[in-house]
């Protein structure tokens, strides 16, 4: 994965690796920043697209735009919860964990100091608490706080059943587009079979006709 290309796919491929594993997994260099650039281009495509109000582009840079907010909130919150638990351990002399970018090696610290100051109550016998304190890493850039939904656009309700796909033709040119791991590049005349969410969409346009459920 290339630093200076973070896109859906790119942060798919990190969140993927960060549920699959039970430590923190290395993330590309200034991935927060990037993932964040490349959010405000899609917004901002996005607003371009929807002047024309049957345009489907805009519906579909909408529906990447959710996804990959959805994506960078869940990467986030994992490694959070990775960070929490590696600071109980930490607390009573476990290693810190590896792969914590600046602004997580601050949570860290301060999450160990937080939890020493408690153990370390006068109600009982002070315990030497051996902790875990690490030196912070010198950036050689600013660290950028994690991606959140912010302004843009509402989330809608998760779409159920995403399983079920109908059987269309397609009755014009549509540009090319994703749906996790999947790009569709469709043509007029084919004969596909998309999502049901998808495959609404383009009939209420007009750039397919569905013939099945």
């Amino acid at each position: 994965m290339s630093d200076s290309d973070i896109g859906f796919k790119e942060i798919s491929e990190v969140h993927r690796s960060e549920k699959r594993s039970k430590t923190l997994t290395k993330l590309p260099h200034l991935f927060y920043e990037l993932a964040e650039e490349h959010l405000e281009l899609l917004k901002d495509q996005y607003k371009e697209k929807s002047r024309n109000p049957s345009s489907t582009d805009a519906l579909i840079h909408q529906d990447n735009i959710k996804k990959i907010n959805k994506r960078l909130c869940q990467i986030y919150d994992l490694r959070e919860r990775k960070i929490a638990i590696a600071a109980l351990n930490g607390v009573v002399g476990s290693q810190p964990p590896q792969n914590m970018n600046s602004n997580e090696v601050k949570m860290y610290n301060e999450l160990i100091s937080t939890l020493k100051r408690f153990r370390d109550c006068p109600i009982d016998e002070p315990v030497e608490v051996q902790t875990s304190i690490i030196s912070e890493p010198t950036p050689a850039e600013p660290v950028p706080e994690p991606v959140a939904a912010k302004g843009g656009f509402p989330e809608d309700e998760e779409v159920k059943k995403e399983s079920i796909t109908c059987l269309v033709r397609v009755l014009e040119e549509i540009p090319p587009f994703v749906d996790v791991d999947q790009t569709y590049d469709l043509k007029k005349e084919d004969v596909v079979t998309l999502p049901e969410k998808f495959a609404r969409i383009l009939s209420l346009k007009g750039a397919v006709k569905i013939l099945d459920v």
